[in-house]
């Protein structure tokens, strides 16, 4: 089936419910107010299209965008992209502030730069490969969500996003790039083996998380909630856990060396074994100092 070609076509207001506009040229066309339910846009540049911002309230509902490229900087905050396939599409810089990502497929999509503040994703299958380089995550919901297979950098955004049961196993800070997740509910996140030297869980949520053999050199966990979290054989020389609650975390076999506990929470309550070096470079038999502190 040959391209269509809807250069300079005025579409505004027209119905494109379940349109096949795959491999279509776009350039200049206006889609002011259209209804593009169900549309298929794959291999399509929409970076010259007028009025995409207002196509009926940018409902992408079961929309497939494979390899669509979206304008730089696109405000698409009143989007939904529901049973939508994303798949290689483009969302560079855009503002996806508060959108709905309900049961979408995304496997190599570039989020670079994009702001996904208050966003919510669900997924028909892991995102492999997605990209999310400096992408702003405040407050964005990716509960469960594999990061081992999305690409993200020192840049992106993770403040206050709800991360619980998130996966970052064998994660490879290969650029010694730090993550800021600050504020973030890592609840029960999977962080084994990861290196994540000096990034910042500064007011996260990290109960029951699981940082076994983790490379966390210099990372700030002030003011963190690590009820039952697992450190056992991490690496966290020069870390930072002030005013921290660590009732319950287990550092067996860690390496403390040079870490803070100034005003830390429940030092009694936490696990250290005779295996664990405390913050002086001594094992000790136990770093609890028998003062509801840290040695």
């Amino acid at each position: 089936m040959p391209s269509i070609d809807l250069t300079g076509a005025n579409l505004a207001n027209a119905n494109l419910t379940n349109a096949n506009l795959k491999d279509a040229k776009l350039d200049n066309a206006t889609l002011a107010g259209a209804n593009v339910t169900g549309i298929v846009l794959t291999n399509v540049d929409l970076r010259k299209t007028i009025g995409l911002e207002s196509v009926a309230l940018l409902s992408f509902a079961d929309a497939t965008l494979q390899n669509t490229q979206f304008p730089d900087r696109i405000d698409l905050t009143r989007a939904s992209f529901n049973n939508a396939n994303l798949s290689r599409s483009e969302f560079t810089n855009a503002n996806l502030t508060g959108v709905k990502f309900t049961e979408v497929q995304i496997y190599r999509t570039d989020f670079t730069g994009a702001n996904l503040t208050d966003a919510t994703f669900s997924f028909q299958k892991t995102p492999d490969e997605t990209i999310l380089n400096g992408a702003i995550l405040k407050e964005t919901r990716f509960r469960g969500v594999n990061f081992n297979e999305i690409k993200y950098d020192g840049n992106t955004d993770f403040r206050g996003a709800d991360l619980r049961n998130a996966y970052f196993f064998n994660y490879r800070n290969i650029d010694k790039q730090k993550l800021d997740l600050t504020g973030a509910d890592l609840q029960n996140a999977n962080f084994e083996d990861a290196n994540l030297e000096g990034s910042a869980f500064i007011r996260a949520n990290l109960e029951d998380a699981d940082m076994t053999d983790a490379r966390m050199q210099g990372a700030n966990f002030t003011d963190s909630q690590l009820q039952d979290a697992n450190f056992y054989r991490a690496l966290l020389n020069n870390a930072i856990f002030n005013n921290a609650n660590i009732y319950g975390a287990d550092f067996s076999r860690a390496d403390l060396t040079g870490a803070s506990f100034a005003g830390v929470k429940n030092a009694n309550e936490a696990v250290f074994d005779s295996d664990t070096t405390c913050t002086d470079g001594i094992k000790h038999g136990t770093c609890y100092d028998g003062n509801n502190g840290v040695r």
